[in-house]
């Protein structure tokens, strides 16, 4: 099963390694990847051949080009800090909302379960996801304590 997912680039490579570790094919493209006409088009092929779509919009020009191209037929869910963002997703809002938590949570295991979860939902495959794993955003650490000091 093909995913294709248009992020930033510091999410590549959570996203390809949760979908290595999951058997999964993802051909993922950063936006700024976008910037060459090339690439863009390369990209929006690609898109027609996906079975679900993951997108991370932001305010750059490529999002003109991609957005319209959406096939309607093809799942997409939008994740962003911007919910005006999660407008693009065609999946229902439940979807849209928990992929979202996934996201904002961040970290190799949450971008595991996120794909799970997504992949059962939208294409009804059969992982077993975890929820999404609240880790802290700052703190102070020591080597010897069991976990992280935070207020």
């Amino acid at each position: 099963m093909k995913l294709v997912s248009i992020t930033w680039s510091s999410e590549l490579p959570l996203l390809l390694q949760a979908a290595r570790d999951l058997g999964l094919n993802l051909e993922a493209w950063s936006y700024t990847q976008l910037e060459d006409p090339l690439e863009l088009e390369r990209c929006l092929a690609s898109l027609k051949r996906s079975r679900m779509t993951l997108i991370h919009p932001s305010a750059d020009p490529c999002w003109d080009e991609i957005i319209p191209s959406l096939d309607p037929e093809i799942p997409v869910i939008s994740f962003s800090r911007d919910p005006s963002h999660w407008a693009v997703s065609s999946v229902p809002t439940e979807v849209t909302i928990m992929v979202n938590r996934y996201v904002l949570f961040g970290g190799p295991e949450n971008f595991k379960n996120m794909l799970k979860y997504a992949c059962n939902e939208v294409l009804g495959t059969v992982f077993d996801p975890k929820p999404p794993e609240e880790l802290i955003w700052q703190g102070l650490y020591h080597p010897k304590a069991k976990s992280a000091f935070y207020a």
